[in-house]
């Protein structure tokens, strides 16, 4: 199995390589893992799209906002009668959810109220709401746990890079704690004074009860959590952090070259930002809410024709769906203008990486290239490639 992975990587390394060059192929290992009978071809707005009936799922199922994770949960703790069973299948249904959001949710706390004791009680009281799988105490150390030597990997790795060690004591602003703030609480626990700053997605997605005050109730920490926007102008925060570090939410900022000005603004000289993201214009860079059912349909049908198949196709997601890729994603940013703005925003790239392993790039085609460009000009291979971008930039 390992030779079998290291051939693999070895032969994807060749590729990106040929890529680079600007020679195209098609290789697929993608038509091995879905079969050409799972796939058909519709036409929509004078255009031949092939879609693949599992694609979507294979990637990650609609969970935010749609009320399935609770039912999700108590069916694999074999806790769902038939009849609910039955109810769960058909709302998470094929390619998109079967059943109304309002509908799923409304069903999920009546269920799960016969199970209050795996769910915070406070969520079951707002039938508007989806429940809140409650989570031990023990669970909870256990993930901060892994996150601490994924921290002490990261700050290893950063110190590595940059050539100088991050001292414990440190000041780290951590952007996003929507799911929990664990991340925050392990830079705490390693030896770092820390800030958390979220804004929900804008305020778009922000559940009435928050994961990390349910965390907070559990672990005794110390740590700030700031419910802002880091393109605000007027944060009220403290200055000069060392670090500024976030994971998978680049991608979210809308207006990013206004993030890295306070960014600037927020650190001491010679400190640094440290970030790794998922670019929307990489092969499943919609995230859940917005990929498509075909590799880069996200990128090869433009926004308008996207929220058009989107209505015409999830009906019952369409409306939190398109709130998501109009106020949730950012469209604008590829790799060579977020290196642009790094340093017009004053930074000194000190490391940078496009992580291209996916064995769903091997679908590309000078085809597909041709349909992601004619939508958005600025897109070069490597941004449809690079499904994972890190980078470390210092404040000069």
């Amino acid at each position: 199995m390992l030779n079998k992975i290291l051939f693999k990587s070895f032969l994807i390394k060749i590729f990106n390589k040929i890529i680079n060059k600007k020679v195209f192929f098609l290789f697929s290992f993608l038509k091995i893992n879905l079969k050409k009978n799972r796939a058909k071809i519709i036409k929509f707005n004078k255009k031949q799209i092939v879609i693949y009936k599992d694609y979507r799922y294979k990637i990650k199922l609609p969970l935010t906002s749609t009320g399935l994770k609770p039912l999700i949960f108590l069916r694999k703790k074999k806790l769902l009668d038939s009849n609910e069973s039955k109810f769960l299948e058909k709302a998470i249904g094929a390619r998109t959810i079967g059943k109304p959001i309002e509908e799923i949710i409304s069903f999920a706390n009546l269920v799960c109220k016969k199970h209050s004791h795996l769910f915070h009680e406070e969520s079951l009281e707002d039938v508007n709401e989806a429940p809140i799988i409650k989570i031990s105490t023990n669970e909870n150390k256990k993930i901060i746990k892994n996150f601490v030597i994924q921290n002490i990997n990261q700050i290893n790795f950063l110190n590595k890079k940059n050539k100088k060690i991050l001292a414990l004591g440190s000041k780290v602003l951590e952007i996003g704690y929507s799911t929990g703030g664990h991340s925050l609480i392990a830079f705490q626990k390693i030896g770092f004074e820390v800030v958390g700053i979220d804004n929900f997605y804008y305020g778009n997605f922000k559940p009435k009860i928050l994961n990390h005050v349910l965390v907070n109730k559990q672990i005794n920490n110390n740590v700030n959590f700031i419910n802002a926007d880091i393109t605000n102008d007027n944060l009220n925060l403290e200055k000069e952090f060392d670090l500024i570090y976030s994971t998978s939410v680049l991608e979210h900022i809308i207006d990013l070259e206004k993030a890295l000005k306070q960014m600037h603004k927020l650190l001491k000289t010679k400190g640094l930002i440290f970030h790794n993201y998922n670019p929307f214009f990489s092969v499943y860079g919609g995230h859940a809410l917005g990929n498509g059912d075909a590799p880069y349909m996200h990128l090869r049908l433009n926004i308008k024709e996207y929220t058009d198949y989107i209505r015409t196709y999830r009906p019952y997601e369409a409306e939190i769906a398109i709130k998501w890729l109009n106020n949730s994603m950012n469209r604008n940013i590829n790799q060579r203008k977020l290196k642009n703005l790094l340093e017009k925003c004053g930074f000194k790239i000190v490391f940078f990486q496009s992580n291209n392993y996916h064995k769903l790039n091997l679908d590309i085609n000078k085809k597909i290239f041709n349909e992601c460009i004619k939508n958005y000009n600025f897109l070069e291979l490597e941004d449809l490639l690079g499904h994972s971008v890190t980078f470390i930039a210092s404040k000069e």
